[in-house]
C-alpha cells in the first residue's frame, strides 16, 4: 500500500518535531499574548492618557507634577459614597469628598499590569527554555535520520 504513494516526493527536508502542539502554544502563542497585550498597556500609559486627577485652578502650573503623583500612589474610592444617587449624592459611584476618618479603598492595579503580563509571559516561556537546555538535542539526534523514505521502502 505504501508504494502506491510513491509517486509523492517529499520536497521539504525532514525536521523532526521534539515538542508538541499544546507545548508550543504555550512558549510561542501564548508567551506573544503576553507580551503584545504588555506592549500594548505599556503604549497606553506611555502615550495615552494616564489618570487625570482633578486640581483646582490655583495648581494649574502644577498639574503635570500632580498627575504623576496621582499616578505613582494609586487611586481611591470612598466607601460610603457607593450608595446613593449619582449626580445628587455624588458625582460617581464612590467619588467624593472623603471625611476624616473616613473608610476608603485604594485601587493600586493599573501601573503593575504591564510588569506582571511580562511575568506571566517569561514563565510560559521558561518550560521551553529549560526543556531545550536539559534535552541538548537529544531526542533530535535520535530521530533525526527517520524520514518518510523509510516508511516508503526505498533506500537513501
Amino acid at each position: 500500500m505504501w508504494k502506491a504513494f510513491s509517486v509523492l516526493k517529499v520536497k521539504a527536508e525532514f525536521k523532526p518535531r521534539v515538542d508538541n502542539l499544546v507545548f508550543r502554544l504555550h512558549y510561542k502563542y501564548t508567551f506573544l499574548f503576553f507580551m503584545g497585550s504588555a506592549i500594548l498597556s505599556t503604549l497606553y500609559d506611555v502615550v495615552g492618557q494616564k489618570i487625570d486627577c482633578m486640581v483646582d485652578t490655583k495648581y494649574d502650573p502644577l498639574k503635570d507634577v500632580v498627575n504623576s503623583y496621582c499616578y505613582i500612589t494609586g487611586t481611591y474610592t470612598v466607601d460610603r459614597l457607593h450608595y446613593g444617587t449619582v449626580g445628587v449624592d455624588m458625582a460617581h459611584p464612590g467619588v467624593g469628598p472623603q471625611l476624616e476618618g473616613e473608610a476608603i479603598t485604594y485601587h493600586r492595579y493599573y501601573q503593575w499590569v504591564p510588569f506582571v503580563l511580562v511575568a506571566q509571559g517569561a514563565l510560559f516561556y521558561l518550560p521551553h527554555l529549560l526543556w531545550k537546555r536539559c534535552e541538548g538535542g537529544l531526542f533530535r539526534s535520535i530521530i533525526q535520520d527517520l524520514s518518510i523514505k523509510d516508511y516508503l521502502g526505498e533506500k537513501n
